[in-house]
């Protein structure tokens, strides 16, 4: 069964059921809107599991807009190691108390809160001792999804106590294997502490790859497990830095409130000698896209098809990141605000590829005051910087930085469409080029671009 909390309490209610689920949330959704809590009930289960939360977005707080929190439920099968199926015969697939993941191709969860809840008696077969994988498995609570928190639970006389898991790529159906059978989830990062354990064969068990959170919430003190979710958490506020660790983010990150993000070389120039990287792996797509003011970008290591692209926001300041993209490093358009570039080192991997590639591509800016373009390396692209509508009120500069391998170092361009022109004013002050490399005979920046 499913249910979708809409910003009320399920509270001491009292649930025999027979089979499937004593409680079942399908795909809620953290929409910012509601507040959800299951608390106090008490879930008294002859079948497979006591309460079941599937595919859940919710927010990682335990309060406030987009929370879900299970707290305070007593969860206890009635009779352990002789799970009933459908017409009351035994079920010889895995059981659990409480179960939070993919179910059902529900999709993966985020954000879910367990706390204080007591769950017994989830064993299938009294005697199974090993647990025995050709039996199948009861746990107390499997959990798979990110940013979740199990906390202060008591689990007690299951075959498993708690497991968080990833990977699993079987049915309800399957034995054999250590994984909650209903479950498929992707991925298992949170935090599991100070639960009590009992008579549990095995108490707590990672299956599949498992971490902890990473990315940091300098102000709130909140940790997370992708820079996406930390920036969009409850908590997290306009001002607030968010510093990720030294590892790859395969993410696609869109920055919507006006935070700082602090790489592992914030402050260190993108050509200078760095420690080990934050890496924000951006696939075929752009890494990060700013879409808020005050934003501060300073110390990542940015990969994939673009690297930052920027629009009509004010005070951005994306500084000291090495930016190794394949079609575009650094994208500013329509931007009417000041911004600043500052200290990064861009290189492309190719000149060009299903279109000429660019390192820094301004177009379209306006304004009373020029943005800060300064100290930017650029590297193997065909363009260095393509300029286009360039026409803030103070003229734009382009100071220091060096341009190389590259077939040209700047370029201005005052159509793209060949229909619609524009003039640029533009400085540029002490920027190096050499090594000017490429042979595109007949080639403009992009197609329709003169």
């Amino acid at each position: 069964m499913g249910c979708a909390l809409r910003g009320t309490q399920w509270g001491n209610n009292v649930a025999n059921q027979v089979v499937d689920s004593g409680i079942g949330i399908l795909n809620l959704v953290h929409s910012g809107t509601y507040a959800n809590e299951i608390s106090g009930n008490t879930v008294s289960v002859h079948g497979r599991f006591g309460i079941e939360i599937k595919g859940a977005q919710a927010s990682g707080s335990p309060t406030g807009l987009g929370s879900l929190l299970i707290i305070s439920n007593t969860v206890t099968h009635a009779n352990p190691g002789v799970p009933l199926g459908l017409g009351g015969a035994a079920d010889n697939r895995d059981l659990a108390g409480i179960a939070v993941g993919n179910i059902n191709t529900s999709g993966d969860t985020a954000g879910v809160i367990l706390q204080n809840n007591t769950v017994s008696g989830f064993r299938q077969y009294a005697v199974n001792t090993t647990p025995d994988p050709d039996t199948s498995t009861g746990f107390c609570i499997s959990i798979s999804g990110i940013n979740y928190i199990v906390t202060g639970n008591d689990v007690d006389n299951c075959d498993v106590g708690i497991q968080e898991q990833q990977g699993f790529l079987g049915t309800q159906n399957s034995t054999g294997d250590d994984y909650f059978g209903r479950d498929n989830g992707t991925v298992a990062c949170g935090v599991v502490n100070g639960n009590t354990f009992g008579t549990n064969t095995v108490n707590a068990r990672q299956v599949g790859t498992v971490s902890l959170p990473t990315v940091n919430n300098v102000n709130s003190g909140e940790s997370f497990c992708t820079i996406q979710s930390a920036i969009d958490a409850g908590n997290t506020l306009a001002g607030h830095t968010i510093m990720p660790s030294a590892q790859t983010y395969t993410e696609n990150v869109t920055v919507g409130k006006g935070v700082i993000l602090a790489g592992a070389n914030a402050g260190t120039a993108g050509n200078a000698t760095r420690i080990t990287e934050t890496i924000i792996a951006g696939g075929s797509g752009t890494a990060v896209t700013i879409a808020s003011d005050n934003v501060t970008l300073d110390g990542f290591n940015l990969t994939g098809a673009i690297g930052v692209a920027l629009g009509d926001y004010d005070a951005a300041m994306i500084e000291n990141n090495l930016i190794e993209t394949d079609v575009l490093g650094l994208q500013v358009q329509g931007n009417s605000n000041p911004f600043t570039l500052a200290d990064n080192a861009i290189d492309l991997s190719t000149q060009v590829g299903a279109q000429q590639t660019i390192g820094i591509f301004l177009n379209g800016l306006t304004g009373a005051t020029a943005p800060t373009i300064q100290g930017n390396d650029v590297a193997g692209a065909f363009y260095g910087y393509l300029l286009h509508a360039v026409n803030t009120t103070a003229a734009t500069s382009l100071n220091g930085g060096a341009i190389s391998g590259v077939m040209q170092g700047i370029a201005v361009v005052n159509t793209l469409d060949n229909t619609n022109h524009f003039p640029t004013t533009f400085a540029a002050d002490g920027v190096t080029m050499s090594a000017f490399t490429g042979d595109y005979t007949g080639k403009y920046p992009r197609d329709g671009q003169h």
